[in-house]
């Protein structure tokens, strides 16, 4: 657990690195582990993992972001498929993921609103790659995670 509470923390920084520049990134990642109970989840729970998981859908969202504020504002298919893996993921870990994915794609919308096509299709992408990956893991398991 502890080993995932250091990948978040990693992870933490590199989101807002990429939101708000390399100053805020450590800024940010230094109060994440300055809260109390961090460490104390990490110890004694999988909140530690599920915030890595979220963490990661935070970094691939706000890099995400900063690629439809470019004047093309085009998002990369790799980083579409990356962002719905990293939720889809969160998804199997927490039902937290939800509020999380919906504050993602609104963050996203915002992030996007000169180019709401661009933010459309990524939030497409997205929702398409977390599909498949449900739908890969059906496939090989068994499990649903809808009838959970």
């Amino acid at each position: 657990m502890l080993a995932a509470l250091a990948l978040a923390l990693v992870c933490a920084y590199g989101a807002f690195a990429a939101l708000a520049g390399e100053r805020a990134g450590r800024t940010g990642a230094l109060l994440l582990l300055a809260c109390p109970s961090t460490l104390d989840f990490a110890c004694t729970s999988l909140d530690a993992v599920f915030l890595l998981a979220a963490v990661l859908c935070l970094w691939s969202a706000f890099c995400i972001g900063k690629r439809l504020a470019l004047p093309d504002g085009r998002v990369p298919v790799g980083q579409q498929l990356a962002a719905g893996a990293a939720l889809a993921g969160a998804s199997l870990l927490s039902f937290s993921a939800l509020p999380l994915g919906l504050a993602l794609g609104l963050y996203l919308l915002c992030a996007g609103r000169g180019r709401i096509r661009s933010a459309l299709a990524a939030l497409a992408g997205i929702g398409a790659s977390y599909a498949a990956c449900l739908a890969l893991l059906w496939a090989a398991t068994g499990f649903a995670l809808h009838e959970c």
